[in-house]
């Protein structure tokens, strides 16, 4: 797969886009495509940030998260995206392992959000926010 970058954003390819929403909606639940096409958005927005910063840890919020479960059930299409974003790396998906833990990333939710706008990325408030967040993140 080639991985064209049409925006600052779009980085996941078309067909790969067109399948996770697909999944979010049929698979997942969710009732609203434009919601789940939101989200995907802002996955996008999260990864990218994710891969310019590696090594430290954010956390998504639980829309973002959604998505990011879709997305990795694309196992090849994940990963290849995680290579372009990288450099030829990858961005883990960290589930926390400990309750305190948890806390950890959930008080990191806020964090998260600051530093994306802070950085330049122009996020969805509706889909960041402060009670959306998930107990799932990035290193």
């Amino acid at each position: 797969m080639t991985m064209t970058v049409t925006s600052a954003y779009a980085t996941i390819p078309a067909a790969l886009r067109a399948s996770v929403v697909r999944r979010m909606v049929v698979e997942e639940g969710f009732e609203d495509q434009q919601l789940a096409e939101r989200s995907v958005t802002e996955l996008e927005k999260f990864l990218s940030f994710c891969a310019a910063k590696p090594g430290q840890r954010y956390t998504p919020s639980h829309l973002v998260d959604e998505a990011w479960h879709a997305l990795i059930a694309h196992t090849q299409g994940y990963r290849e995206l995680c290579a372009y974003l990288t450099h030829g790396g990858f961005i883990d998906h960290t589930p926390p392992r400990s309750s305190e833990e948890a806390h950890l990333l959930i008080a990191n939710f806020p964090k998260t959000a600051e530093a994306m706008t802070a950085g330049g990325y122009d996020i969805d408030p509706a889909l960041w926010a402060e009670a959306s967040h998930s107990s799932c993140g990035c290193v």
